[in-house]
């Protein structure tokens, strides 16, 4: 019986020390199309809707960057992605992205997208192109906090309307040729924050008709601050003239990473048009630029844009040092 015991004592300790040997479990890859790979690696906050094998996320706000180990994401707007095969599509519902893969990057204006390979991170070597509305189908956009209107694309021989309360989409069959903006009209109006498309036609005396089918719009309510709007010849002097303001493009800061062991260097990088200087950490810099900075502790770094009317904007980001793991 005491020699039963013993063996049955060494067996759960041999037990004990193979599981002690065993490698630990490999931790799951992320899942990409889903929320909470991407709700736990954004900087800013945003709302995410998982559908048909695909998911929609939404800035709140802010600009906010989304990280994919490599990849940074930086949207001020609603973005599309789904995952096919060995790479990611990404196609941007509305708004302004740029997607950094590393040492490129692609800036995005609503109705684009492009594509990202999982294998090797990088992004594709083409230029942008428009995405396929019929992603948007079945979409549940109404549940994103902020009313959407989705941009006019271009698709072959379709049309779909889709309503809800707060949703409107409208994708319009077109070709190339369908409209040409009358660019040899002789003056122009840039839009300002705040104004319509309706507002600047009162201003100048011209029909609401006239002016969204001379600038091609399908959309009178998609105008955007610093767009360039062509007038009719028959335009008259504004009726009144507003205080001047000046709106840079989305400024886009964002960083390779944003978490470092000590020792470690990360590179910062911006995008900015439509400015009269750029200072980073007080030194002039170019409007689309970047630089590596090593901090040995958690450090934030400033961007200031002065605009030209001399007033400024500041912007930041903050290089976080992870703890040393104890012994």
């Amino acid at each position: 019986m005491q020699n039963r015991v013993i063996i049955a004592l060494y067996l759960i300790l041999f037990a004990m020390i193979l599981a002690s040997c065993s490698p630990a479990p490999t931790p799951p890859e992320p899942r990409i199309n889903d929320c909470q790979t991407w709700e736990q690696n954004t900087q800013g906050v945003i709302e995410c809707l998982m559908f048909n094998g695909a998911i929609v996320v939404q800035s709140q706000g802010e600009q906010s960057a989304l990280h994919l180990e490599k990849t940074i994401i930086t949207i001020d707007g609603t973005l599309h992605i789904q995952a096919q095969e060995n790479v990611i599509v990404l196609s941007l519902i509305e708004g302004s992205g740029v997607i950094s893969a590393g040492e490129s990057s692609k800036v995005l204006v609503e109705g684009q997208q492009t594509t990202l390979d999982l294998e090797t991170d990088t992004l594709s070597a083409a230029a942008p192109t428009l995405y396929d509305a019929q992603i948007l189908v079945n979409a549940p956009l109404e549940e994103l906090p902020r009313p959407l209107v989705a941009p006019t694309v271009i698709i072959e021989a379709t049309a779909i309307v889709e309503a809800t309360s707060e949703v409107i989409i409208e994708t319009i069959a077109a070709t190339a040729t369908s409209c040409e903006v009358q660019e040899d009209w002789p003056a122009t109006h840039t839009v300002q924050r705040g104004e319509t498309l309706s507002r600047i036609a009162n201003r100048y005396g011209v029909t609401l008709e006239l002016l969204q089918q001379g600038n091609c719009l399908t959309n009178p309510d998609r105008i955007y601050p610093g767009q360039t709007l062509y007038l009719p010849p028959n335009a008259d002097a504004p009726t009144h003239t507003p205080a001047a303001t000046f709106t840079p493009s989305a400024v886009f800061l964002r960083a390779d990473r944003t978490t470092l062991s000590t020792g470690e260097c990360t590179t910062i990088r911006w995008d900015v048009d439509n400015v009269a200087e750029v200072l980073f950490e007080g030194q002039s810099v170019g409007e689309h630029d970047d630089i590596v900075v090593c901090p040995q502790e958690n450090t934030t770094y400033t961007l200031v844009v002065t605009l030209p009317d001399e007033t400024e904007k500041t912007y930041t980001i903050t290089i976080t040092i992870a703890p040393t793991p104890t012994p």
